[in-house]
């Protein structure tokens, strides 16, 4: 359970920030209900809300993970490119559009318009084969893959 305010931003479909589009495209994050504030005693000054916490599949590779990082923090970063230039990257440029085709993302939409669903897809699909930087330490849990 958690503030209301909090989850609405969490499960939003394209997150307004790295940090959260970094926790919602490894896992699934979904508002299930709405808890009154006047269902606590004393009564909170805001709503709270039930929020639903899933790894999402196939994130937890640190391949995967990487290649999620360096996508997002490019895409975060420089947010009015279109998400080929995010790719291009990691990839070479007539990789990157089969790639993107694959997952089917339209290679000239914004970056920031790409739903943590499809970056996470995308992950996915690149991690296996990109050689991704590795994550920044603050992101490693200890004795965890680089």
């Amino acid at each position: 359970m958690v503030e209301r305010g909090f989850a609405k931003r969490l499960t939003q479909a394209a997150p307004r920030d790295l940090q959260t589009a970094w926790w919602a495209a490894r896992f699934e994050l979904r508002l299930l209900r709405r808890i009154r504030a006047d269902c606590f005693q004393p009564a909170p000054s805001v709503d709270s809300a039930h929020l639903l916490v899933r790894p999402r599949t196939g994130m937890r590779r640190g391949s995967t993970q990487r290649a999620l990082w360096s996508l997002l923090e490019t895409a975060y970063s420089t947010p009015s490119l279109p998400v080929r230039s995010v790719v291009t990257g990691l990839l070479v440029r007539r990789q990157a559009g089969r790639a993107l085709s694959e997952v089917g993302i339209e290679a000239t939409r914004p970056a920031l318009a790409v739903t943590v669903t499809e970056w996470a897809d995308l992950a996915r699909s690149l991690g296996e084969w990109v050689d991704a930087p590795s994550l920044p330490s603050q992101l490693i849990r200890p004795g965890k893959e680089r």
